[in-house]
């Protein structure tokens, strides 16, 4: 899979769970805030960490610094928000956008 193509999938799926869970911050703020996320953690889950780990270590290695680190960032942008929702919403965002990768990889549309 093409990696801007990942990105793009990655930033849409997570800002769609972002405007579920925090839909009073308004839809701007939401993409954006999916688009920083993925920023800063995309590359690292794609280019740095399969050069440590491989296979099924790198999938769950690499899903975990993504829900941790972008539940780290999300209690900074969103300070209001109880730690526990914020912790669900990065698992969410994270889970949901790993399995609808893997569905459209899976039936050759990605």
């Amino acid at each position: 899979m093409d990696w801007f193509v990942a990105f793009a999938l990655t930033v849409a799926v997570e800002a769609t769970v972002l405007a579920v869970s925090l839909w009073d911050y308004g839809i701007r703020t939401l993409v954006g805030s999916a688009i920083i996320l993925n920023i800063i953690t995309h590359p690292f889950v794609w280019f740095i960490l399969p050069a440590i780990f491989s296979g099924s270590y790198y999938v769950i290695i690499a899903e975990l610094f993504a829900v941790l680190a972008e539940y780290i960032m999300l209690r900074f942008m969103f300070r209001r928000e109880t730690q526990l929702k914020l912790l669900l919403t990065s698992f969410t965002m994270n889970f949901t956008s790993f399995y609808v990768g893997g569905v459209l990889h899976a039936i050759y549309i990605i």
